[in-house]
């Protein structure tokens, strides 16, 4: 493991990365880049129900292969994830991406009248389970912000990429339907 791979397995540095390549997809983002701005920094992460754990950690419990070790805080220290697209498998929670099936710009480009809602409400829209998917950190930036559908052709697994597909289209036709498609 190179020098850069291990700092970029520290958290915040994670973190930072992830930020800053979400920040790079802004560069081409023409429709409102503002509000895209604005909303974009307060994605990460809703809370699921009222269980007190954001999106990524109920979903790192809910797809852990064993039960999670979490510190006297709650936060997740250890579990066993595999990526179902790659077969990596770790115990870090550091080494996954909870990554949006749809990303955000392009439920924007598709649906404009997001903005019509309150940020709530758009906000879960975007961080809909459905919606979300736990994936190795590495074929996270490999996927970027490219659309599910045009992502789907890099995941070599033919029954990984059917169900990725259907889940995929159940959720934009979900989103058709709300906003009258």
């Amino acid at each position: 493991m190179g020098l850069w791979d291990f700092i970029r397995e520290l958290p915040v540095i994670d973190d930072l990365v992830d930020l800053c390549e979400a920040g790079g997809a802004l560069l081409d983002y023409s429709e409102s880049p503002a509000e895209y701005i604005a909303l974009r920094g307060e994605m990460y992460w809703t809370e699921v129900g009222d269980t007190g754990q954001s999106t990524r950690e109920w979903l790192l419990e809910q797809y852990s292969q064993v039960s999670v070790k979490k510190d006297d805080s709650g936060r997740i220290l250890s579990g066993k994830w595999i990526d179902p697209h790659t077969g990596f498998t770790s115990s870090k929670p550091e080494d996954f991406d909870i990554d949006h099936r749809m990303p955000f710009r392009n439920i924007m480009r598709s649906y404009p009248e997001i903005y019509d809602l309150p940020q709530e409400e758009q906000l879960a829209i975007y961080n809909d389970l459905d919606n979300l998917q736990l994936i190795h950190d590495d074929n996270n930036l490999k996927k970027g912000v490219q659309p599910g559908d045009v992502y789907a052709d890099s995941i070599n697994n033919e029954g990984v990429r059917s169900r990725f597909l259907e889940d995929y289209r159940k959720y934009k036709e979900r989103l058709d339907r709300k906003f009258s498609r």
